[in-house]
């Protein structure tokens, strides 16, 4: 087993994205239907993750990286709008990867790469919001086959934020939990060292599926038959985060 976190994805202009590892495209805009119910064709457009430490084999131990692999399938996400300001979707993922596995000592020409494809299915109860404020700027190229090498242009900067809830973007008073969220190891100097950096002025906001308030993603007290966090990026009321990312 091998337990990965998230590496910064190679950008040009150089951290344009802060510390940001994975980017999933939605290839169709949405039109809701008097239900409040849409759906898109997503696809996995960048991964960075490499392994939290070396692993141990028998072969000595080894940092694995992964990155996309060719040709990405697409999968569905269904999006639900539950008030004027957002509400909840669902999206499985599929992916093609690979894994390159180095020798921590000795011949860095001894590595060796695998090739899968795997398949996540959805969380419940993954949040959305409106938003207005561009995401990211106009023009940013990113890594999307590995080499470290930004090569792909990302597309324009969408009104939809995945992982918010409407009531976060409206102030402190909604969401106690975003001052406890500050980034720290990720660089922003705060008191979560898992935070990761966000392009400035956005701050790093986390949010569980199951249960977009849990701060324990192994609590599945909740009733779910998973329960996982991801980071996101939100320009909040009145607040405004620096990253520090140390030198390339």
């Amino acid at each position: 087993m091998v337990t990965f976190k998230g590496a910064p994805l190679a950008a040009e202009p150089a951290r344009s994205l802060g510390s940001i590892d994975t980017v999933v495209r939605r290839l169709d805009d949405v039109a809701f239907n008097d239900k409040g119910e849409g759906a898109t064709r997503i696809q996995l457009m960048a991964l960075s993750l490499v392994s939290a430490q070396p692993i141990e084999t028998s072969c000595g131990k080894f940092d694995v990286a992964v990155t996309l692999a060719g040709e990405q399938p697409t999968t569905t996400m269904k999006i639900i709008r539950t008030d004027a300001l957002g509400g909840t979707y669902t999206a499985p993922l599929a992916l093609n990867v690979k894994a390159v596995f180095t020798p921590v000592q000795g011949d860095k020409s001894a590595r060796r790469e695998l090739t899968r494809r795997i398949e996540l299915g959805p969380g419940s109860h993954s949040v959305w919001a409106y938003v207005t404020t561009p995401q990211y700027p106009a023009g940013v190229r990113i890594d999307t086959n590995g080499d470290g090498k930004p090569d792909t242009v990302l597309p324009a900067t969408s009104n939809f934020l995945a992982g918010v809830e409407p009531a976060v973007l409206k102030g402190p008073a909604m969401s106690p939990r975003f001052v406890d969220l500050t980034p720290g190891g990720g660089g922003g100097g705060g008191t979560d060292p898992s935070a990761p950096c966000c392009p400035s002025p956005q701050c790093p906001y986390q949010s569980c599926h199951c249960d977009p308030d849990s701060t324990d993603p192994y609590n599945a007290a909740t009733g779910c038959d998973h329960l996982h966090c991801i980071w996101t990026c939100v320009q909040y009321p009145d607040r405004a985060c620096i990253c520090a990312l140390p030198p390339p």
